[in-house]
């Protein structure tokens, strides 16, 4: 039982509430962000990550004065700290037209002093997309569902195991040749060029820890007939596309480190719909996944 105060417990819930709507803003909202995007996109693909940004990333985020529109890779150098966000430019403000959206009611330190540009000739108040950071919600340009065995996780084991050592989770928890494949497309946009997107594209068919060959596919319409495992079930499309994580509140090992005190996070899957899951709990709220993602 809580030992909270109703009235806190009330406006924990509330923020809950008011974070969800936010989220659901970005895919229903003004412009039906990513559904419109992919309907008018060349083979129904969502936005890509960004494969270029404004400022230069370290461990602790923005570094100041380093701003140069559109003018680094991301990340910037290999190895370095990656931005998982959308394309600011291909979706702002045809799609997208409140950047506002993208910051959690719940997250204290979340703002948007970075995306507005500094070029001295320009609109102080002017938005630059490609100054867009993730301060509060994650995107995933390709499509996951957290299935043992057949993107990020190892098969016999168990994600949310107490005991897990975030120092080592690769080999063990994390599959070692999927983190691999994450870190040679990183890698791969890092030596791009100018007007060049690694992340526009499924990224191979790679072997597995286990020998099985993984492909992770561009997130897009119709990408959701690959997860399914029950082919004479004629809702299953639709159940596949309610699996498949979008975009979601950024996570940590660290529960005290949530957007959502003690631990958990809203995801917004591809089907539109919005869920809260708790910490540790289903994928992408899992200890292993969380821990996968600090390495990037």
């Amino acid at each position: 039982m809580s030992s909270r105060p109703p009235s806190d417990r009330a406006a924990g819930a509330h923020r809950k509430e008011a974070n969800r709507a936010h989220i659901f803003i970005v895919e229903f909202g003004p412009g039906l962000v990513f559904k419109m995007y992919s309907n008018e996109s060349k083979g129904g693909k969502f936005p890509s990550m960004a494969p270029r940004i404004s400022w230069q990333m370290d461990a602790e985020g923005v570094v100041d004065d380093s701003y140069n529109k559109c003018g680094y890779t991301n990340p910037q150098a290999a190895g370095g700290n990656a931005e998982f966000i959308f394309d600011g430019p291909a979706v702002f403000p045809e799609y997208l037209s409140d950047v506002k959206v993208l910051v959690c009611p719940s997250d204290a330190s979340g703002g948007t002093e970075y995306w507005v540009g500094v070029d001295p000739t320009a609109d102080p108040s002017a938005v630059d997309p490609c100054a867009l950071t993730a301060e509060s919600y994650m995107y995933l340009g390709w499509a996951l569902n957290g299935a043992p065995g057949k993107d990020y996780l190892k098969t016999g084991v168990d994600p949310n195991d107490p005991t897990l050592d975030p120092a080592s989770i690769l080999g063990t928890y994390v599959d070692a040749m999927f983190a691999a494949q994450i870190a040679t497309t990183l890698g791969k946009q890092v030596t791009a060029g100018l007007g060049g997107n690694a992340y526009d594209a499924d990224i191979p068919t790679f072997a597995n820890d286990d020998g099985n060959d993984v492909t992770l596919y561009r997130m897009r319409e119709g990408i959701e007939r690959f997860f399914i495992t029950d082919i004479n079930n004629p809702a299953a499309s639709a159940q596949a596309q309610s699996e498949i994580p979008v975009m979601f509140d950024m996570a940590s090992s660290t529960a005290g480190e949530f957007n959502h005190i003690p631990g958990g996070e809203n995801v917004l899957y591809m089907d539109g719909h919005v869920e809260f899951l708790k910490f540790p709990g289903d994928f992408p709220a899992t200890r292993a996944f969380v821990s996968l993602v600090a390495l990037f």
